[in-house]
């Protein structure tokens, strides 16, 4: 599963402004999906702040990105059941208690450090 850390959304920035003074357009779309990414990962936090270190449900390259549940509790199913030795029914019910439990926004399949560190300035 594609991780993110909260600190690394500084990166579709690096790229972007590394495109213009190497005069390499074509990495402008890497930098816009990063940026993407990471806005993704703000808004879909309760509280608009990113987790420190996260995990996510990733789209398939060059194909439709669009929602699905199912393909997230796909995912979910990956990262926290055993090989299919329960019901599709009973399954779902265990990652419905999954979300619940790990407070999961949807689209996040982990996150493994909620913390939101403040840094204190003297400024």
């Amino acid at each position: 599963m594609p991780r993110g850390q909260h600190l690394t959304c500084f990166t579709g920035g690096m790229v972007g402004i590394a495109s213009r003074i190497f005069n390499r357009p074509e990495e402008l779309e890497l930098a816009q999906e990063l940026t993407d990414g990471c806005i993704w990962a703000y808004d879909s936090s309760p509280n608009g702040i990113a987790p420190e270190i996260f995990a996510v449900v990733p789209c398939p390259e060059d194909h439709d990105c669009s929602w699905s549940k199912e393909k997230w509790f796909d995912a979910l199913a990956e990262v926290y059941m055993q090989p299919a030795t329960a019901s599709a029914e009973e399954t779902r019910q265990k990652l419905e208690k999954i979300v619940e439990e790990n407070r999961l926004s949807e689209g996040f399949t982990r996150l493994d450090d909620r913390r939101y560190i403040f840094e204190a300035r003297g400024d």
